[in-house]
């Protein structure tokens, strides 16, 4: 099914970009049910709210390729994707999950060196 998908659904990175442009990682939910706090979660960021996570998620390393399956809501807020997903310790596979949609990109976020500021001179 991976190998499928990969060939034939559009291909995003999924991370958040904070206003002082450093990225983290993002969350996915597993459970749809979870949709309306995980984009609530989201706006409250949007705002500068640090919000609660009140709802059971995960994240997603920020080079993380996520292909898109459908979206799940009419606004298209949130979208059911396929990723490969290694979790510490070793264990790997194939993940269907839900996100946030304004989190997706088409490109791989880029540290850039200029912006790294040395300590040490």
């Amino acid at each position: 099914m991976y190998d499928n998908i990969k060939q034939t659904h559009d291909k995003k990175y999924y991370y958040y970009v904070q206003s002082d442009s450093l990225s983290r990682e993002a969350l996915f939910i597993e459970d749809l049910e979870d949709k309306d706090s995980l984009i609530d979660y989201y706006n409250k960021t949007e705002k500068g709210i640090n919000p609660y996570i009140n709802f059971k998620c995960y994240p997603v390393p920020i080079d993380t390729i996520v292909f898109i399956m459908n979206y799940e809501t009419k606004d298209s807020l949130i979208a059911k994707v396929l990723f490969h997903y290694k979790i510490e310790y070793g264990d790997e596979n194939n993940k269907v999950a839900y996100v946030y949609t304004k989190l997706l990109h088409d490109k791989k976020y880029k540290c850039h060196q200029d912006s790294i500021v040395k300590k040490e001179q």
